[in-house]
């Protein structure tokens, strides 16, 4: 098939194109002030940072998104309390205009921008969920590497890219994983949501097709030079592409990572690849619960209260050194 053709096909069964793609719905109370900078709901969703907690004495937390690019965050932010800022990072393209970042160090790169506008200088709170950890890594790396201070890298349930064996398999539509996951919450599930789950998992047996043409097509294009075509804006897809191909190099400091119970038993082990990378040593903290659930309520909140503690030894740890956080003025939180 030529590549034109094969263009032509994904572009056509492919659902997963930006413009369609709907924001996520939190709860009114959450967001209805932050609708008052003069934005709509879609325009406030669609930007890279996203400010769900501007209020609070606390430095700020910055959260990056997982494989799907969108701030699904609302729960852990509010569950973290009204004393603690919390802005999600979401991905470049979420409003079809851009064409998405396709390396885990040009997405560090951009987002680490847009994070100086609202705190300048550190030390900085990363947290990232999923993919989003080794993002937070990177972010503070670079960060590292240009003098400034980070105080906490937290990764939420974050295993390392090279703990699985192809795109395919780490993908969300890699089969053998997918089987696996499904069996796992599947043998925790209530008797009466069975039938709901399996249901949708059976709903998802189209796109599941459309997304292996995606893959072949992006597999295509990857080899040569020049811009992302936009038939191929699949941000989940491209994602996934750029961080299987991500390798870390050691960090100078430490890392904390909250791995839930299902995750665990996914790959056998609770360091999830990351042993070696932090010079200061991995602190690992298990959390009861499922990597697909536990950003939702009632779910979120042990994992609310291990990151809550950890952003505390941080920001202990943090206060004894010279150098303190800023932020900008018209983002300074309330006291």
């Amino acid at each position: 098939m030529s590549t034109a053709l094969l263009g032509i096909v994904v572009h056509v069964e492919n659902p997963g194109q930006p413009n369609n793609e709907q924001p996520p719905k939190p709860s009114t109370g959450l967001v209805s002030n932050l609708l008052k900078q003069g934005k709509s709901y879609r325009e406030l969703f669609d930007q890279v940072i996203v400010p769900l907690q501007t209020k609070g004495s606390k430095p700020p937390f910055f959260c990056v998104h997982g494989d799907t690019g969108r701030a699904i965050f609302f729960a852990l932010a509010k569950r973290l309390g009204s004393d603690q800022p919390f802005y999600a990072v979401q991905c470049v393209g979420l409003d079809g205009k851009a064409a998405p970042l396709t390396s885990m160090e040009a997405m560090a790169t951009h987002y680490i921008t847009e994070i100086r506008k609202i705190q300048p200088s550190g030390p900085y709170l990363f947290g990232g969920f999923c993919m989003g950890g080794a993002l937070a890594l990177e972010m503070a790396q670079q960060l590292q590497a240009a003098g400034e201070k980070v105080a906490l890298v937290a990764m939420l349930d974050t295993h390392a890219p090279w703990m699985v064996r192809s795109t395919k398999e780490a993908s969300p539509y890699g089969l053998t994983t997918r089987l696996k996951d499904h069996y796992q919450n599947l043998r925790k599930m209530p008797r009466n949501e069975v039938r709901k789950y399996l249901g949708m998992r059976v709903e998802n047996v189209e796109f599941i097709i459309k997304r292996q043409l995606w893959e072949l097509a992006y597999r295509v294009y990857k080899r040569r030079s020049g811009p992302l075509p936009k038939f191929l804006w699949d941000i989940e897809s491209v994602n996934t592409h750029a961080f299987l191909e991500y390798r870390a190099t050691p960090y100078d400091g430490k890392v904390v990572m909250l791995v839930t119970d299902g995750t665990v038993n996914r790959f056998n082990c609770e360091h999830l690849g990351w042993e070696d990378v932090p010079k200061d040593g991995l602190e690992i903290r298990r959390v009861v619960g499922l990597h697909d659930t536990i950003m939702n309520e009632p779910h979120v909140k042990p994992y609310a209260a291990a990151l809550k503690r950890a952003i505390t030894e941080a920001l202990e740890s943090a206060s004894s050194k010279p150098v303190a956080a800023t932020m900008t003025s018209e983002n300074t939180p309330a006291q």
